[in-house]
Order: C-alpha cells, then structure tokens, then sequence
C-alpha cells in the first residue's frame, strides 16, 4: 500500500485551482473513498485519515454512506459523534450540545434542618426588634444604641433570608438575590458591630485623656 506524506482533508484545502476543473477528479476520489469505506468497515478497520467519518445508513436507503458528522450547534466542550448528536461523557456539563449542568440532588435532612434554622433566627431577629422597640425607654436599651441595633437586625434578616433563597432556589433571579442579601445583610451586621465598638473605644480613650 503506497504512504502519502498529507491526509486526504490537507490535500484537498492545498488545491488551487477552479472547482470546475478539479470537479472529475473529485468525484472520483470520492468514489474510491466511499469504496475505501466499505472495505475498512467490512474489515472493522479504522483508518487515521477516516477516524473522523462514520460509515452508516444516514440516509434510509439501505446503503453505509461514509460521511463526517455535523452538529447543528457546537457542542461546547464535547465532541460531535453523529449528526445533531453530541458526546459529553469527559465533560463536566450534560445536555444536547454539553451547555448545561448538572442538576444539585438536595439531600432531604439538611434542606430541612437549613429551612428550620434559618426561620427560627429570622424570627428571633423580629422578636428582637420588636422587644427593643416596646422597651426604647429604659437607659439600658438606650445604652446599646437603639438605632445602630435596629441595623445590625436588619443585616441580620438580610442575612438569614439570603439563605433561604440560596437553599429554595429554583430560578435565576433566586440566586441573585441571595447573593445581594448575603452582602448587604454582612456588610449593615458586621459594618455597624465595627462601628459600634469604635464609639466605645473613643469614649475610653476621652475618658483617660
């Protein structure tokens, strides 16, 4: 059998005359191709200049054609294995053309404890807003900065709320706002606990002073 030094698809994109000239030669190519199919498969022996075409009855005429599979889409990270048919098993996506990810399985026991947890601390952040508000007028809830408390609550709701978003979540605009809770709820609870301890310090230090 002679070696050639270029696959068949090389040849063919190095040719540079009219299409019309070349087209006999083509077509006989062509033919021999298709012969040389049917003999490797009749054989099932997988050529390196075949590797990338499928010898099958595509077209319902009870003859292997031998053709290069086409994907209408691209197939992303998989591999085009069949017309309109991609193979996304060394991905880490699923789907028709490997686009897609796999869905979370949410295990039963921590979607309820994670739901309990963060309702029974949400309420308790209510309650407490509530008790600071009917009690405002003693000195030792005026200590605490009522204003500054009511923020930190807040941050603290925005918080708990952020996790049940994240946990519930079944559409894009859910993941969202966990997200955006999460930060605002971090940056209102922790900002002022910062803001609240550097009064404290400025009192102690006036005090020395």
């Amino acid at each position: 059998m002679k070696a050639y030094k270029t696959s068949l698809r090389k040849w063919r994109k190095s040719q540079k005359r009219p299409l019309i000239e070349m087209l006999p030669l083509y077509l006989n190519i062509y033919s021999q191709l298709l012969s040389a199919c049917h003999a490797l498969q009749d054989h099932k022996i997988n050529h390196f200049d075949l590797a990338s075409h499928i010898s099958q009855d595509s077209l319902k005429i009870g003859r292997n054609i031998c053709y290069l599979p086409k994907c209408f889409q691209n197939c992303n990270t998989g591999k085009c294995v069949n017309n309109d048919l991609c193979d996304c098993r060394d991905t880490i996506y699923t789907g028709k053309y490997c686009n897609e990810n796999y869905k979370h399985k949410k295990k039963i026991f921590l979607y309820v404890i994670y739901n309990l947890l963060a309702f029974l601390l949400l309420s308790i952040s209510l309650v407490s807003i509530y008790l600071i508000n009917i009690n405002k007028k003693y000195d030792i809830i005026k200590a605490g900065s009522i204003d500054l408390s009511y923020i930190i609550l807040t941050g603290t709701i925005l918080t708990y709320l952020s996790v049940l978003f994240q946990v519930n979540a079944k559409r894009t605009i859910e993941c969202h706002l966990s997200l955006i809770f999460k930060q605002i709820g971090f940056t209102l609870s922790y900002g002022t606990l910062l803001l609240k301890n550097f009064r404290i310090y400025k009192i102690f230090l006036n005090d020395i002073n």
